[in-house]
């Protein structure tokens, strides 16, 4: 009677069809750190009375590498580093720099002149005032 070997009969989870997996697998711990991570930042928004306020998480970043724009209704956040390289062994990593970038359309129009950003603990706060004319106006009703 003929039996047909397996070589893998010890670890039967150790095929040859997983050896593409295992070696993903190998890479992503042995080069997680070198390669530039994904980054995206969460951010929320809330509606106050007059104004909409844009909170967004930017730990380790400073005012200088946040770019904050405003245009009619619409409000653009950039937001950039770049590691600069000291040495001939960080070259490979002079090249790694870490954008995000991303447009938010607001429902109404906002006043771009009285718009304030403050960054404390890493914790962006935009406020964004409603244009005047975006403001709710109450119209008294006559009897008749």
């Amino acid at each position: 009677m003929l039996t047909r070997w397996n070589d893998f009969g010890v670890w039967p989870s150790l095929g040859f069809r997983d050896f593409p997996r295992l070696s993903g697998d190998l890479d992503r711990l042995f080069y997680a750190f070198e390669r530039p991570q994904d980054f995206a930042p969460r951010v929320t928004f809330e509606e106050r009375e007059g104004a909409w306020v844009l909170k967004s998480e930017l730990p380790g970043f400073s005012e200088k590498e946040i770019d904050i724009k405003v245009t009619g209704s619409t409000v653009s956040l950039k937001v950039e580093r770049k590691t600069e390289a000291k040495g001939e062994a960080e070259k490979a990593q002079a090249q790694a720099s870490y954008v995000y970038e991303r447009s938010f359309e607001l429902p109404s129009k906002v006043d771009a002149e009285r718009v304030e950003a403050e960054l404390r603990l890493g914790i962006l706060t935009v406020t964004l005032p409603k244009a005047t004319d975006a403001q709710p106006k109450q119209i008294a009703v006559k009897a008749a």
